[in-house]
């Protein structure tokens, strides 16, 4: 018998992982269908729970297409962020969590606009996604983004995340032995 059909192409999303990362997720498209799928067979909840979520933090996560998370240290203090992918999003502005008091703002790296969303929680909009975490791991991602630092490779110490088809997994994550010492 013939092999099934592969499935359709999904983003890889590996490339939003920094070199550096010693701790790293995916989890793609197909992995969110069912959650998709809840909105699209019910147009007025989405566009219920859509205009809730732009009214109170200013992003409509219904609109979620993938998100990556790392860590570039998880030694005290950890460094980390998750990269939410938003499918037809505007997020090149940063309007994000307006209602949760006030951000505040921070110097932009690489001409992005940074916020302190509370404590040690930073965020950035990049196109098409937004990046929340340790301020040292939103300016890397962003770094990444802007292709000015490196992006995961098989010399990485989570390369072996490369060696997959990413038709063939909804969501991956690695630990770099040297991450959990």
């Amino acid at each position: 018998p013939a092999a099934p059909p592969l499935p359709p192409p999904q983003e890889s999303l590996r490339e939003l992982i920094p070199e550096r990362a010693v701790l790293a997720g995916v989890v793609r498209k197909h992995a969110l269908e069912p959650l998709r799928e809840l909105f699209t067979q019910d147009p007025a909840l989405q566009q219920e729970l859509s205009a809730y979520l732009r009214q109170s933090i200013n992003v409509d996560l219904t609109e979620l297409s993938g998100l990556v998370f790392f860590s570039t240290s998880l030694a005290e203090p950890p460094r980390g962020a998750v990269i939410l992918r938003l499918q037809g999003a505007e997020t090149a502005k940063l309007p994000l969590l307006s209602g949760s008091g006030s951000p505040e703002p921070l110097p932009p790296h690489l001409g992005v606009p940074l916020l302190r969303l509370d404590g040690e929680t930073v965020a950035a909009a990049l196109p098409g996604a937004l990046v929340l975490g340790s301020a040292d791991a939103v300016r890397e991602a962003i770094a990444d983004h802007e292709r000015l630092a490196g992006a995961l490779s098989p010399a990485s110490p989570l390369g072996g995340l490369l060696s997959g088809d990413p038709r063939l997994t909804d969501v991956e994550v690695a630990v770099a032995a040297r991450g959990v010492g």
